[in-house]
């Protein structure tokens, strides 16, 4: 069995993500596909070396503020995207994303639940 190692839940997105450089942001469609407080997978075909620094800035929310932090590239997927840690969000920042996250989680659980009592009931 494996064993995961992250210490924060995650869970499946499709959060519009700036990337930046130098305080610049360009929108050009990336999205963050997998999200968790500690990190983000995010869906781009821009080419990022392992280990290398960008900044994103996101909104868990419509009408919410922006979170702005500095990543790490953890992982690579040609042609998908790159795994980041985030490297400096603030307490509040880490919290907001938890909550969100732990909201996803439970409302996925309660659509599966309810889609098994339809399907029993219909048996």
């Amino acid at each position: 069995m494996k064993h995961d190692k992250r210490r924060y839940l995650r869970t499946l997105s499709t959060l519009e993500v700036w990337l930046g450089q130098e305080g610049i942001f360009t929108r050009n469609g990336e999205r963050i596909r997998i999200l968790g407080a500690g990190g983000a997978f995010i869906q781009t075909r821009q080419p990022y070396p392992l280990e290398s620094m960008m900044a994103v800035r996101f909104r868990l929310k419509e009408n919410e503020e922006f979170i702005t932090c500095h990543t790490t590239v953890r992982s690579v997927e040609e042609g998908r995207g790159v795994g980041v840690e985030f490297t400096d969000l603030t307490r509040d920042e880490r919290a907001r994303i938890k909550a969100f996250v732990e909201a996803q989680l439970i409302a996925e659980t309660m659509r599966k639940s309810a889609y098994l009592r339809k399907a029993q009931q219909a048996a």
